[in-house]
């Protein structure tokens, strides 16, 4: 059996660091950067992607193939059984070489069952789902669903078991793999042999498979076809709340795509599709934090060291929602310039939603944050009740606020629902004796509320004002202080060392 990676401090690769606050953010720092090189690959390669797929296909055929990604990806997830959370919490909590090994073969055994299963089932499926949609071309574009689930769902079970052995490097290069095929695929079959929606869906599954295909053989294990009941009956019996709480986040998460294809048809999903593309962009990028964030807090809980996890928590909570408020306000500024920009003028009515989509990136990021914390304190049926909540307030948002707002309504919607569940989190992590404390990251949805006042009693402000108010901001929360010099000083030096050994290496090859 090939050696797995061992706990070298030294090592980007490495297993949980020193439970310290500030040792822990430098680590995070460090281990987010390196995941993050491939995770803003296919951030800024799928904004490419979804600006050739906006300027050269009707609106219409760019929102059947979103009802067709969606429907696929909402597949894989519903049929993972939460193994793909199960998997990093398990891993993570032996140093049993043949244990990890038994652990990630059954899993990848099982999976691939199920992906066989569920394949066949699409055939039968692809009518009626087509025609909640009343269109023709979306029944058109569902011949490709099979495909399209299978691609998707082995990849996401194969990028948690690069994740639970901590092979970082491994997972920032898939999610490379996967966006720059995808965006020169799709330039290949979109625009120069003029394949409509079918270049899009080709250059999909073809991504896909090469990411996968990479994971699969990065994995440091003796990879065979193996279904070992125990530790399969161990994740499941885990993973069964995970599950339950996958679908409902998938489902709250796209509840506003789907109930505008339903009440509004397929052009109206494009033109929300728009306005989502670049928080949903950003929101992927989490995932490079939570690759490292997860397995780490896991490990911090196990070994009972929560004072140290919840100052974790806190820290995280407070420069996520930082982060992404700076991005809400950028929006909020320069959200018309950025979207006739990317995607012409025809998605100017995007604006709008895409500013208010772009708050609720910042709560939803601190909400992951939260979530992930909940299953990583072994809390892995909370997450449902969490969500389910989250989903109830949505679907009676969307129903009461589309009619009459449209794209706009299911923006709020998704406000709604996101601000709703929030306490919860906070209430299951608190009786789990974690000390999270939410004016931390709420005093940075007050300073943003303050700086976007003038924006509202002024209207339309000139650009070298706009520009102003950016540093302005970023000002008031270092003064706050919503940014810490301990975080700056951990940023900083771990950007120093990480842009060091790649400039190194690059010098040595």
């Amino acid at each position: 059996m090939t050696d797995l990676p061992q706990n070298n401090p030294q090592n980007e690769n490495s297993t949980p660091p020193d439970a310290s606050e500030e040792s822990f953010l430098s680590r995070i720092f460090r281990g987010t950067l390196t995941v993050g090189v491939g995770d803003f690959a296919r951030m800024l390669f799928g904004l490419l992607s979804t600006t050739i797929a906006a300027r050269f296909l009707a609106e219409e055929v760019f929102g059947a193939f979103v009802v067709l990604n969606v429907v696929a990806v909402f597949l894989a997830e519903s049929s993972n059984l939460g193994l793909g959370s199960s998997i990093v919490k398990f891993v993570t909590s032996t140093k049993d070489e043949r244990r990890i090994e038994s652990l990630i073969n059954s899993t990848l055994s099982f999976q691939l069952m199920i992906i066989i299963v569920v394949s066949v089932l699409t055939f039968f499926i692809r009518e009626p789902l087509s025609n909640l949609f009343k269109a023709g071309v979306v029944l058109d574009s569902f011949i490709f669903l099979p495909m399209m689930y299978a691609m998707e769902s082995l990849y996401r079970t194969l990028r948690p078991a690069l994740e639970s052995l901590f092979l970082f490097k491994n997972t920032a290069i898939a999610e490379s793999i996967s966006s720059i095929s995808n965006a020169l695929f799709t330039i290949l079959f979109v625009i120069v042999f003029d394949m409509d929606m079918e270049g899009l869906v080709y250059a999909k599954i073809i991504s896909l498979g090469l990411a996968a295909g990479f994971a699969y053989l990065s994995l440091p294990i003796k990879k065979k076809l193996q279904l070992q009941f125990a530790p399969l009956k161990e994740m499941l019996i885990f993973g069964f709340p995970l599950q339950l709480n996958q679908m409902l986040t998938f489902f709250y998460q796209r509840l506003d795509t789907i109930m505008i294809g339903l009440l509004l048809g397929p052009a109206q999903i494009a033109y929300y599709e728009i306005a989502r593309r670049i928080p949903d962009s950003l929101s992927s990028a989490y995932q490079s934090f939570r690759s490292v964030y997860f397995p780490v807090m896991a490990s911090a809980f196990a070994r009972d060291e929560y004072d140290e996890a919840s100052k974790i928590i806190n820290a995280a909570t407070r420069l996520i929602s930082f982060v992404m408020i700076l991005g809400a306000l950028i929006a909020a500024l320069f959200g018309h310039e950025l979207i006739t920009l990317l995607f012409s003028d025809r998605y100017s009515s995007s604006v709008l939603p895409f500013i208010l989509l772009m708050i609720g990136l910042a709560i939803t990021m601190v909400n992951y944050t939260l979530g992930n914390a909940l299953v990583a304190v072994g809390e892995s049926n909370k997450p449902v009740i969490v969500n389910t909540t989250h989903t109830v307030i949505g679907l009676a948002a969307n129903w009461l606020f589309i009619p009459i707002f449209g794209t706009v309504g299911a923006a709020l919607a998704t406000l709604a629902g996101l601000f709703g569940k929030n306490p919860l989190n906070v209430i299951f992590l608190r009786r789990k004796n974690v000390d999270v404390k939410p004016l931390e990251y709420l005093q940075t949805f007050f300073l943003f509320g303050l700086f976007v006042i003038p924006l509202i009693v002024f209207g339309k402000i000139p650009f070298a004002i706009r520009v102003l108010i950016v540093p302005l901001f970023i000002a008031a929360a270092v003064a706050l202080p919503i940014v810490k010099r301990k975080d700056l000083d951990a940023f900083i030096t771990q950007s120093r060392q990480l842009l060091t050994r790649w400039t190194s290496r690059m010098h040595s090859s």
